[in-house]
C-alpha cells in the first residue's frame, strides 16, 4: 500500500472514530437536554397554574363577600332563620344559590345553621339537613363563636372547599350563619383548556374522619388524595411504582384555613408524554441531521470546514424564499433570558391573493413585504423574521416597555406596508397590501401571546393589538 493511501486509510479510520466518539457524547447531551425541557416545561406549567389559581380564588372571594352580605342583610331571611323556618330560608336561598352557581361554576356548598350548630338548609343540598355541627369544623365554630365573618379553606362531610362565613341577626339578635363554599377545583377550570391536566385535593390523614365518603389515596406519610379523581389516583399509584416518569406532580399550592393553617393542598397532575414525545422527535431529528452534517463534513473538509459549517447554519436557520430569518431561529432567539418585544404580522387576504393571481405573484408579494420589513426592522432595531407562509416576526431587546411608543410603531409599519403597490403584469391593476399586528412583551411564550392577539384583533375588526403580561 503506497503512502497516500495509507494516509488516507488512517485518516478515516481515525476521522470515523472520532466521530462515533462525538456522535455517543453529541446523543446523551441532547438526551439531558431533553430531560432538563421537560422537567422546565413542567416547571412552567405548575407556576402558570399556581397564578391562575391564587388570580381565581382572590377575584372569587371579593364578589362572594359582596354577595352574601347583601343575602344575610335581608330582613325575611333572618327570621326565616330565627324561627327554624326550613321554607322560608329556602324560597330565599335556594334562588340566591342558582344565580351564583351561574356567576360562579365553582360554588357547591350553601349552608345555613342554627347558633347551636344545627343545619336548617343547605341548597346544594336540600334533602340533608337537621345534623349537628362537627367540632372540628374551626371555621364555622369560630363564627358562632366571635359572631363574625371568616374566610378560608376546611374539611366539610362531602369534601374539602374554600368556605366563607357570616354571621346573621335578627333585630340585632345573632340567630344563625351562613356558610359558601367553592370547589378548589374550580379554580383551575381554565386549566385542563391550555394543559393536560389532572386536579385533585390532598388532606391530612388526621381530617379524613371529618368526611362521609373514607374512600382516600395515601400520595406519602402525611397526606390523602379525596375525590373522584380516579385517573389521578391511577398515575400517583403509577409513579409510586416508577411506571410513569413523564406523569409530573405538583403539589406546591396549599391550601389553608382562616388561621393561615395549611391543611391541604391542591394536587395537579400533568401529562408530559405528548411533549416528550413531540421533544424526543425534534432530538432525534436533530441528532439524524448532525449525524449526516458531520458525515458529509467529514467527507469534505479538505475543501473547507468553515465554509461548510456556515452553508448549514443558513439551511436552518434562514427562509429559502426571502432570506429573512426563520422559526428556528426565531425559537432560538426566544429561549433567551433578555426582555424582548415581539410584533406577530400576517397580510390580509393573503390566501385570496394567491388564488386570484397564482402563486408566482403571491411569492412576490411575500418577497416585496419581507424586504420592506428587513428594511424598517433595520431602521427601528428589530431582528425581521418569516415564520410561516404570510407571518412575519419583528423581535427586539428592550428593557424599558413603553406600549404608547410600540404602538407608533405598529402604525408606521402598518403605513410602510400599506404603501407597497404590486403590479401585476398584463393586467391594468395593482394589489395593495394590508397587514394585521399582535404584540407581545416579555414572556416565555411571547410568540403564543402574540398569535392570540393577533387573533382577538380580527375578531374585533382592529389593525393590532397588544398581549402583556406583568
Amino acid at each position: 500500500m503506497n503512502i497516500p493511501n495509507q494516509t488516507r486509510r488512517n485518516t478515516l479510520i481515525l476521522t470515523s472514530i472520532i466521530l462515533v466518539l462525538a456522535w455517543g457524547v453529541i446523543y446523551l447531551f441532547l438526551t439531558y437536554q431533553l430531560d432538563s425541557s421537560i422537567n422546565r416545561q413542567f416547571r412552567s406549567v405548575a407556576d402558570s397554574a399556581q397564578r391562575l389559581f391564587e388570580i381565581d380564588l382572590e377575584h372569587s372571594k371579593k364578589g362572594l363577600n359582596t354577595e352574601l352580605t347583601n343575602m344575610v342583610s335581608h330582613h325575611e331571611l333572618s327570621k326565616a332563620l330565627k324561627d327554624g323556618d326550613y321554607e322560608g330560608i329556602k324560597s330565599i336561598a335556594l334562588p340566591f344559590y342558582t344565580k351564583l352557581k351561574y356567576e360562579y361554576p365553582a360554588l357547591n356548598i350553601l349552608t345555613f345553621r342554627s347558633p347551636e350548630g344545627i343545619t336548617l338548609f343547605r341548597a346544594h343540598k336540600p334533602e340533608y339537613f337537621g345534623d349537628m355541627l362537627n367540632e372540628k369544623r374551626t371555621l364555622i365554630v369560630d363564627t358562632n363563636s366571635f359572631h363574625r365573618s371568616f374566610n378560608g379553606f376546611e374539611v366539610g362531610k362531602f369534601e374539602m372547599t374554600y368556605r366563607i362565613t357570616k354571621p346573621i341577626f335578627h333585630n340585632n339578635v345573632y340567630v344563625g350563619n351562613v356558610e359558601l363554599g367553592l370547589s378548589p377545583e374550580g379554580f383551575l377550570r381554565d386549566l385542563n383548556s391550555i394543559f393536560k391536566a389532572e386536579i385533585g385535593i390532598a388532606i391530612e390523614k388526621s381530617l379524613l374522619d371529618i368526611m362521609l365518603d373514607k374512600d382516600a389515596f395515601a400520595i406519602d406519610e402525611k397526606y390523602l388524595l379525596i375525590g373522584k379523581s380516579k385517573d389521578l389516583k391511577t398515575h400517583l399509584k403509577r409513579k409510586q411504582e416508577a411506571k410513569n416518569e413523564l406523569y409530573k406532580i405538583d403539589m406546591n399550592i396549599e391550601l389553608k384555613n382562616h388561621l393561615s393553617q395549611t391543611l391541604g393542598r391542591l394536587v395537579v397532575g400533568f401529562d408530559m408524554s405528548e411533549i416528550a414525545k413531540k421533544d424526543a422527535e425534534f432530538v432525534n431529528h436533530l441528532f439524524l441531521m448532525i449525524v449526516v452534517i458531520m458525515l458529509i463534513l467529514g467527507g469534505v473538509h479538505h475543501f473547507g470546514f468553515s465554509e461548510m459549517l456556515k452553508y448549514f447554519s443558513k439551511q436552518v436557520f434562514t427562509d429559502h424564499l426571502t432570506d429573512l430569518l426563520n422559526r428556528h431561529a426565531l425559537n432560538d432567539a426566544l429561549f433567551s433570558k433578555h426582555s424582548k418585544v415581539l410584533i406577530l404580522s400576517n397580510i390580509k387576504e393573503f390566501s385570496l391573493i394567491n388564488e386570484l393571481y397564482g402563486v408566482d405573484v403571491g411569492n412576490e408579494v411575500l418577497v416585496q413585504v419581507a424586504k420592506s420589513f428587513k428594511e424598517f426592522g433595520d431602521e427601528h432595531g428589530f431582528d425581521a423574521y418569516r415564520i410561516s407562509s404570510d407571518e412575519f416576526v419583528l423581535l427586539k431587546k428592550e428593557d424599558d416597555f413603553k406600549e404608547e411608543n410600540y404602538f407608533k410603531i405598529i402604525e408606521k409599519l402598518q403605513s410602510k406596508i400599506g404603501s407597497l403597490k404590486m403590479q401585476i403584469d398584463g393586467a391594468d391593476e395593482s394589489i395593495n397590501i394590508e397587514i394585521y399586528c399582535g404584540m407581545a412583551f416579555d414572556h416565555e411564550h411571547s410568540l403564543e401571546d402574540a398569535q392570540m392577539a393577533l387573533k382577538k384583533a380580527k375578531k374585533e375588526f382592529l389593525t393590532y393589538m397588544l398581549s402583556f403580561r406583568t
